[in-house]
């Protein structure tokens, strides 16, 4: 198996890159968006190992950076494919994500929380509002994004702003065509808040070019729920699931066909029994906590 390492630079919606040894500057701006992964879509780029793409991509709604509506072939439309010379079944493509930057002075969001960002007997408890969409404003130079509306408690909410890719993938084995609402050992719809800039991404290659997509850029998202669910339910509580994300990445190694080895066997053992135990601890003071959703 051999490894064919990208770096990938996002900015303003989301910007690649991909090293090699003569490596080249790509400026793409994506004009057709895809909705599943599938090696019968047409490559949008031919790239080396090595070259450097900067790109864009849209929101999960098919908007872009002008807020101009141009997917509604359904959600998380994503950027690509792009053809990597050189890339053959059983290889491992490497992306590397240099820069990741907003391309919108707004956002949105639900204004209730996620029914998986707590217990389920708490959420079934509640007597919650209909969803509503929140907009949020995004402050790049100061490094935050806000909302402000009365059906929120409080009513001016504030987070840090980060930056996350939700969506990279390549075409699935088998000459399947698979949903980017999905993840799985091609990729996907990971939404997690590791896939940043900095970041490396491991990936299977099944079909020639591995057809590489990227898309679905949350930056406060997955922040916003962090923040709304420590309103609901105690820190010391909440704060038990972060240290999942160190199992998530070690579980994602295997999908790729990286071996694991004992010492994360068994260090990922004791951390989801950390957080079982941890769940099962005094439940009822967890649904005691007030809402905040308004």
């Amino acid at each position: 198996m051999r490894r064919i390492g990208i770096a990938i630079i996002l900015t303003a919606a989301v910007s690649i890159a991909l090293r090699g040894q003569t490596p080249r500057v790509h400026q793409f701006v994506p004009e057709k968006f895809y909705t599943t992964y599938s090696f019968a879509h047409p490559p949008a780029l031919h790239i080396n190992p090595g070259d450097r793409v900067v790109t864009k991509t849209i929101d999960a709604a098919g908007v872009d950076w002008t807020g101009k509506q141009v997917s509604s072939g359904g959600a998380n439309p994503e950027t690509g494919p792009f053809f990597i010379e050189g890339a053959e079944p059983d290889d491992m493509l490497i992306v590397t994500f240099q820069r990741m930057e907003t391309n919108r002075t707004t956002g949105y969001s639900s204004s209730l929380l996620a029914p998986y960002t707590i217990d389920p007997q708490f959420i079934a408890a509640r007597v919650d509002r209909e969803p509503k969409r929140m907009t949020w404003t995004i402050d790049k130079a100061k490094g935050i994004a806000f909302v402000d509306s009365s059906d929120l408690k409080p009513s001016h909410l504030e987070v840090p702003l980060k930056t996350m890719l939700g969506c990279v993938g390549v075409a699935p084995a088998r000459k399947e065509a698979i949903t980017t609402t999905t993840p799985g050992a091609w990729g996907g719809n990971m939404d997690y808040v590791g896939v940043a800039a900095g970041a490396k991404v491991m990936l299977p290659v099944y079909e020639p070019g591995a057809l590489l997509f990227i898309g679905l850029f949350p930056s406060v998202l997955s922040y916003l729920l962090w923040n709304r669910a420590l309103a609901v339910i105690p820190p010391a509580v909440g704060g038990v699931f972060l240290n999942l994300i160190t199992v998530y990445t070690a579980t994602f190694t295997i999908i790729t066909g990286k071996p694991l080895i004992a010492a994360q066997i068994i260090g990922g053992s004791i951390i989801i029994a950390g957080v079982v135990l941890a769940s099962l601890a005094n439940p009822t003071k967890r649904a005691k906590r007030p809402s905040t959703t308004g």
